[in-house]
């Protein structure tokens, strides 16, 4: 009874709350421009969770926490179109500073074992417009570079420049893009253009491109090149 009286009130904490939030967006939006973004964002993410519920009954959400019981989460929520865009982050640690081989063996062929059966998971699913490999980009990324060779502990240290994977039908594949100089620093792409430095930011709007968003202002999507 106890329990059940505390989520009760939890519920209604959580919905005063909310209800709390939403009243000052609107009071504010009138005169600022972000609280008007904010109440427009509100009410996105009140559709998504009402669309979230109603999926409840279809999507499996008994992931074991591993690589590819999250990957083939993510296959039922594209599937049902909870989410346009997913996260996924790999579970294992791979900050290893030294004995790369002996740490990362392991995990990379976890990584890629993991990718195979997703891609094989969303071919194996069908959409209206074809299947969800067909329509869908995957990117393996990390959240900070490593340095191209290795230290005198036989592992890796935090470096600027990094390494991006793209699987992509909307993309032109089995190619490289950019690279290192003598230094190990990140070099420039040549193009019709001139010069194109291949950064995050430019990254993340070409691979926007892709999907039909195009913020590039002007500059040319690193996947032309």
């Amino acid at each position: 009874i106890f329990v059940k009286a505390a989520g009760s009130r939890i519920r209604l904490a959580e919905q005063q709350m909310r209800q709390r939030r939403l009243n000052q967006f609107i009071e504010r939006s009138n005169q600022d421009p972000v609280a008007l973004q904010m109440l427009e964002q509100f009410g996105q993410n009140m559709l998504s969770a009402k669309t979230l519920q109603s999926k409840a009954d279809v999507v499996s959400w008994s992931s074991d926490g591993s690589f590819l019981g999250d990957c083939l989460t993510a296959v039922d929520l594209l599937r049902e179109g909870v989410s346009p865009c997913i996260s996924i982050e790999h579970p294992s640690l791979w900050d290893s500073h030294s004995s790369n081989d002996i740490f990362q063996q392991w995990l990379w062929e976890d990584l890629f074992f993991g990718l195979e059966d997703l891609c094989t998971a969303l071919k194996q699913t069908q959409t209206s417009t074809g299947n969800l490999l067909d329509n869908t980009t995957i990117v393996v990324a990390s959240d900070m570079g490593r340095a191209p060779t290795l230290n005198s502990s036989q592992g890796k240290d935090h470096w600027p420049y990094s390494s991006i994977l793209v699987i992509s039908n909307a993309s032109e594949g089995q190619r490289s893009i950019g690279g290192y100089d003598e230094g190990f620093q990140g070099r420039a792409v040549s193009n019709d253009v001139g010069e194109t430095q291949l950064t995050s930011d430019l990254f993340g709007r070409s691979l926007l491109s892709l999907w039909g968003v195009d913020i590039l202002n002007g500059e040319r999507s690193i996947f032309d090149v």
